[in-house]
């Protein structure tokens, strides 16, 4: 899995204007880039209760569309696991509804990744 810059030409000069207040640089994922979300598990265990899509990556967070459920909660912790990854600790930073059965949610990753 290969993440990649954004093309400057791609990136309108509004977008430039807020990517350059972020505290880390983003990448785009590789194509199709699955994560497992587990909104329930305790600290060892790990049981994915949904599957999303990575749209966005830093090495602090990640952006995931996903549907629409009554357990997104802005600052919940929960944990998640990319492809070829090890499961880890996030918190759900923001959550924006696309329509009504898809959301987009900002996640902070809460233990460093290895």
């Amino acid at each position: 899995m290969v993440a990649k810059r954004y093309p400057a030409e791609q990136v309108s000069e509004h977008e430039k204007s807020f990517l350059q207040q972020r505290k880390h640089e983003r990448f785009r994922p590789a194509p199709n880039t699955m994560a497992l979300i587990d909104i329930y598990s305790g600290d060892n265990d790990f049981f994915p209760y949904v599957k999303g899509l990575v749209t966005e990556e830093s090495c602090n967070g990640v952006r995931v569309v996903v549907t629409n459920n009554e357990y997104w909660v802005e600052n919940a912790q929960i944990k998640i696991k990319k492809d070829g990854e090890e499961p880890i600790s996030a918190k759900i930073r923001w959550l924006r509804q696309i329509d009504f059965n898809t959301i987009v949610m900002g996640l902070e990753f809460i233990s460093n990744p290895s």
